[in-house]
């Protein structure tokens, strides 16, 4: 079995990152065919972050190397290591107005440092980078900094956010420990514009004009992006909501006015951007067979809406479609076993678990099951 990831739709073609063997293929979606393979070209490490896509290129960084692809050939443009050979290039980059942005760290664990990276996308070259908003150990309490996905903020007076999650890991008398708190470091400034620590979750957040949503393990959250000021704050655990998440939880989904976020407990809640307040809320009897109970979603894949309604892999590796207007839900599923050949090869898997789906404006998905490529549509 070969996980198939971050699937992209390009010009005609779906190309999947094939981490385990050691690259990209494009396929034609018209028939499955091949259009480009550079599989073997890189490594087989595995890569947990989505690429980023700009016009005809692919960017992405895995175990420390930084590449550009074309996406039209497959082609390596530019691909290269991090040149000091004391720091690494992180995962988490992201593309804002003509420029990728990347953390970087030390390369020995545990890391004393985070900063923050940036360099035009018409370079790109290993000297081209320009530095930013370090932060060290001893500047939080002898705990590790790593910087994660950012979103960008352009302030009235023209100056640049850089807004994102900054996850501390720490092993004081021999624990495990981590606190995590969102940080907005003014670039044009050089300095740090605002802090705000609440044990977020490690995804990305989602900005809307100047609005900032994610949410912790006990809260969701609004925050006014140039200040930091919190406009709305509601408790996971209060009556209507009695939501639980975990790591693996999919991340939040911005759906017109709704806010909405997919349990590990089999809740499904949509909140009010405007004030946090409850629109409609889903629950699933674990204790009955509900053929569409499985609600938990896994964060592997994108996001997809396609006609009002999220499709996205449940926790078991089934489709879900979820109604972003009221909660309701289909699950979709293969026969539940594994087919063999006469020799006993796997011909494909029961489901979709650790691979990922897409889907096109017509509504057909895109999807791997670690043995082959699928393209489909659900029944009505």
């Amino acid at each position: 079995e070969t996980f198939s990831r971050h699937p992209v739709l390009y010009q005609g073609k779906v190309i999947w990152n094939s981490p385990g063997q050691a690259g990209f293929v494009a396929l034609n979606m018209s028939d499955g065919t091949i259009a480009w393979d550079n599989r073997g070209s890189t490594n087989n490490l595995w890569n947990p972050e989505e690429p980023k896509v700009l016009d005809n290129y692919l960017y992405y960084v895995k175990a420390g190397g930084f590449r550009k692809i074309d996406l039209n050939t497959g082609n390596i443009d530019i691909g290269y290591l991090w040149p000091h050979n004391d720091e690494l290039m992180n995962r988490s980059i992201e593309i804002h107005d003509g420029y990728l942005y990347a953390p970087i760290e030390e390369y020995n664990l545990p890391s004393k440092f985070s900063e923050w990276t940036r360099s035009p996308l018409t370079d790109l070259g290993p000297d081209s980078w320009e530095r930013f908003d370090k932060q060290t150990q001893e500047e939080n309490d002898s705990f590790e900094p790593e910087n994660l996905d950012p979103v960008f903020y352009t302030m009235p007076n023209g100056d640049l956010l850089i807004i994102y999650i900054q996850n501390n890991l720490g092993h004081p008398d021999g624990s495990h420990r981590n606190f995590s708190r969102m940080n907005a470091f003014n670039i044009t400034q050089n300095r740090m514009e605002w802090m705000y620590g609440e044990s977020f979750m490690a995804y990305e957040p989602i900005i809307e004009g100047n609005r900032i949503f994610s949410f912790s393990h006990d809260y969701y959250f609004c925050i006014n992006a140039e200040t930091g000021e919190v406009i709305w704050k509601k408790d996971k655990s209060e009556a209507g909501l009695n939501v639980e998440t975990n790591g693996a939880t999919l991340r939040l989904v911005s759906y017109n006015n709704s806010l909405v976020s997919v349990g590990s407990n089999e809740r499904i809640v949509a909140l009010n951007k405007t004030d946090g307040n409850l629109r409609w809320s889903r629950t699933f009897e674990v204790s009955t067979n509900q053929e569409e109970r499985f609600s938990e979603g896994s964060i592997d894949g994108p996001i997809n809406i396609f006609n009002n309604e999220l499709y996205y892999l449940n926790d078991r590796g089934d489709v879900m479609v979820l109604n972003l207007n009221n909660g309701n839900t289909k699950r979709y599923y293969l026969p539940e076993r594994s087919v063999y050949n006469d020799d006993g090869d796997t011909l494909f898997a029961p489901d979709f678990k650790h691979n990922a789906i897409i889907i096109d404006e017509n509504g057909i998905i895109y999807a791997s099951d670690g043995h082959r490529f699928l393209a489909f549509r659900l029944p009505d």
